[in-house]
């Protein structure tokens, strides 16, 4: 097995000229990690993980090589036989995902990269896939159920670059720009612009209301996504969702479900449907700094056996924020891992970089005794692979307790621990909110 859930392809298609040449395609990062390795494609955002022998078979292919001599460089590195019937269907999936593609044409390039191999720390990502950053605590609206909003001076701007350097060198894939609101914050566009230029994919989540024809092509070509943030009374949605769209603007939108929107979340869904956008994320209520706001509006069971129902209905035209995933119990183990569902992946796969430079697991947590870091006093390859909070999210599969301890997804789920936290001090307790509990 080189890929997780590779396609089966019938061997009596394997047919294939041996002039042929298979390369890696330019926009592809690849990460040596513990277990293998992380490829992913800058075009798409799509992420691969491979076990080892995809991993070196991917590496390898920095210059091109034959499916004959792409063999032979498996078998010597592995002292193994691999047959042709093993290595086509493989070479055919990374095709398909824009990860390889042909050439026919000799050409000089540069050796294949080397890694470190004693550099990982056992089960544990060399570095996060993605870092959310708030630029800024300003923002421009009020909203009751905001997380980011903060009074705290702001990163300089050379901080945040010595910041995206470091992040460079961990070879992160995904920084995630928010506040706040980002566009408030007078350096964005430099921004940007030095997080492109180290090989790192810039995307922003924003309340969309300073977005103008200007911003727009400041951020063409340059941005992975933009988010936009969804909420009633949003009377430009449809204007700016149009611009975005016509610009090619690849855009997310974030649909926060209330009690409010709850009854009404299909039409919202459906509306949403009728333009081109990338994806539509659903997200739930979560403890932030207004617990009043909060305690109206956690779901009751039966509300929550409702909104499973929306979620079911839209399976494979929307995406969930990893604290619903207690609500996708119904669906298959080997569906969940087949489309990268993992859950709460804070301080495994993700962190948060508050806009004063404090680094937590998640955007939601905010106190002292979750805070692992801050980048203006410590490398932050350091508190990556040093933290003791980090440490203790990733211990959440083996160490979580009640139902979801006996879960056939815990590892595709884990519950939230803002929520979980907020009925009771046992961080490795269940999620109230799931309907097994």
């Amino acid at each position: 097995m080189f890929l997780l859930d590779t396609p089966k392809h019938n061997e009596k298609n394997l047919s294939f000229k041996m002039s042929k040449s298979y390369i890696r395609t330019s926009d592809i990062i690849i990460r040596k990690e513990y277990f293998g390795g992380i490829a992913f494609n800058k075009q798409n955002a799509v992420n691969l993980e491979l076990d080892k022998e995809g991993f070196f078979l991917l590496s390898i292919l920095e210059k091109p090589l034959s499916l004959k001599k792409i063999k032979n460089k498996l078998n010597l590195h592995f002292s193994k036989i691999f047959l042709n019937s093993e290595i086509k269907p493989i070479l055919d999936s990374l095709k398909k995902n824009g990860f390889v593609k042909i050439i026919h044409l000799p050409c000089n390039f540069k050796k294949p990269q080397k890694f470190n191999e004693n550099n990982f720390l056992p089960n544990v990502l060399s570095a996060p896939e993605t870092v959310h950053l708030s630029v800024t605590g300003k923002c421009n609206l009020n909203c009751v159920f905001c997380y980011g909003k903060s009074k705290t001076p702001d990163l300089s701007k050379k901080e945040i670059f010595r910041m995206i350097d470091t992040l460079s060198s961990m070879r992160v894939f995904q920084l995630a720009i928010g506040g706040g609101e980002p566009f408030l914050r007078k350096d964005i566009f430099e921004i940007i612009d030095y997080t492109r230029q180290k090989n790192i994919i810039p995307n922003i989540t924003t309340n969309g209301t300073l977005i103008t024809k200007e911003i727009i092509e400041k951020i063409k070509n340059k941005i992975g996504q933009l988010n936009l943030s969804y909420y009633e009374n949003f009377k430009k949605l449809n204007d700016i969702l149009q611009l975005l769209i016509k610009n090619n603007i690849r855009t997310g939108i974030n649909i926060l479900v209330t009690k409010k929107n709850l009854p009404v979340l299909k039409n919202i869904i459906n509306d949403l449907l009728r333009y081109d956008i990338a994806n539509i994320i659903i997200l739930r209520p979560k403890p932030g700094k207004n617990k009043k706001w909060y305690q109206q509006n956690q779901f009751s069971k039966k509300e929550l056996n409702k909104l499973k129902k929306v979620l079911d209905k839209y399976q494979k035209k929307i995406n969930v924020d990893c604290s619903l995933t207690c609500l996708m119990y119904n669906i298959p183990k080997q569906e969940l891992q087949k489309n990268s569902v993992f859950g709460c992946v804070a301080g495994s796969r993700f962190c948060t970089i508050k806009n004063n430079g404090d680094v937590f697991p998640c955007s939601f947590f905010n106190e002292k005794d979750y805070l692992a870091g801050n980048i203006v006093k410590t490398d932050f390859e350091k508190i990556w692979k040093k933290s003791q909070t980090f440490k203790k999210f990733r211990k959440l599969t083996k160490k979580i307790k009640g139902k979801c301890r006996t879960c056939e997804i815990k590892e595709h789920c884990k519950g939230c621990r803002r929520i979980v936290l907020e009925f009771g001090d046992d961080f490795y307790d269940s999620d109230k909110g799931c309907l097994k509990r």
